[in-house]
């Protein structure tokens, strides 16, 4: 790794993508700077931010001036970058990285904005024995307040009239939120994306299955092999959110996938995935005190679970509940 690279991450604490370029930062023991994205206080939507993502989006990496938007592109930066730890993104054109570049697809496809908004929003969807670790003020009238206010936000900027190329990315992101709205608020949509998700669980299990038969068992066995690849860094993230929503007991326990189970055990004990749940505690504590400063205890306690759960943005915060206690 070259010591004289400049890195920097802008990200939002509970942002399920920002998520992903922090597990490759830490496999790959990259240090680097970051930069909160308030998103609930619109910081993705300034002009300084459009500039170096016209999406409007986090997470951005930047090394030596050079921004690259996009979560599994900004993995497939970092790995090419720095050679330290895991090799994250093997060659394409073996037949290994090929297969780990196709999962890596399937499992980035999923529409969890789809999923995890549409349980918050139809609580009754929930898995029987599941527990959403997210506080029941939090309901479909919140959410519908939320993106509502956000789009209409964003159409007080345009009225502005900014620069072309940001009038450009703010009518993308309009549309993009409107119909984000239009999906969670449609239980039959939600029900059936909660049943292909039985699928993409079934190929986890399938793909462990296939691992375990070509490999040591007694070894620490990933996705793909004795490596950690950035489809693990993909399952990371799926997992814990399922766990944050409640979904956790329905696809993955000892009985329904007992090998999904181990991994998702094995994966929780990994020291990347340790330190990803430290940064979130102590970023969600610098979001806790920003918006205690600007709007007020009563407000934030709104805006903070908001802002964990932001659509696109989403948050894996394991510990949620236990923070709210404690406030």
């Amino acid at each position: 790794m070259s010591t004289a690279k400049e890195v920097k991450l802008y990200h939002f604490p509970g942002s399920y993508y920002s998520l992903k370029a922090l597990l490759a930062l830490y496999e790959k023991d990259v240090a680097f700077e970051e930069q909160v994205i308030n998103i609930q206080a619109g910081d993705q939507n300034q002009d300084w931010y459009l500039a170096i993502n016209k999406n409007g989006e986090v997470p951005v990496l930047e090394i030596d001036g050079q921004y690259t938007a996009q979560s599994e592109t900004i993995i497939d930066v970092i790995d090419e970058t720095f050679t330290t730890g895991s090799r994250l993104v093997p060659d394409i054109e073996t037949g290994y990285g090929s297969d780990v570049k196709d999962f890596r697809k399937f499992l980035h496809d999923i529409p969890v904005d789809v999923v995890t908004y549409g349980i918050i929003c139809n609580r009754h969807l929930k898995h029987k024995d599941g527990v959403i670790n997210v506080p029941k003020f939090f309901s479909r009238k919140m959410a519908e307040q939320k993106f509502s206010g956000e789009i209409s936000k964003m159409r007080d900027k345009l009225e502005r009239s900014p620069a072309p190329e940001l009038r450009a990315a703010l009518e993308r992101k309009i549309e993009k939120v409107s119909n984000r709205l239009k999906l969670v608020m449609d239980e039959k949509l939600v029900v059936k994306q909660l049943d292909d998700l039985e699928f993409v669980f079934d190929k986890i299990e399938e793909r462990l299955l296939k691992t375990k038969r070509e490999f040591d068992s007694k070894q620490d066995i990933w996705l793909f092999g004795t490596e950690f690849t950035a489809a693990d860094i993909t399952a990371t993230t799926l997992f814990v959110r399922m766990q944050l929503i409640g979904l956790d007991t329905r696809y993955f326990t000892c009985e329904t996938r007992p090998d999904v189970y181990n991994y998702f055990s094995r994966l929780m004990k990994r020291p990347s995935v340790i330190r990803m749940k430290v940064k979130m505690e102590e970023t969600q504590k610098i979001m806790k005190k920003m918006m205690l400063r600007s709007v007020g205890i009563k407000v934030f306690k709104v805006a903070f679970v908001v802002g964990i759960l932001g659509i696109g943005y989403v948050g894996l915060k394991k510990y949620g509940a236990n923070l709210f206690q404690k406030s």
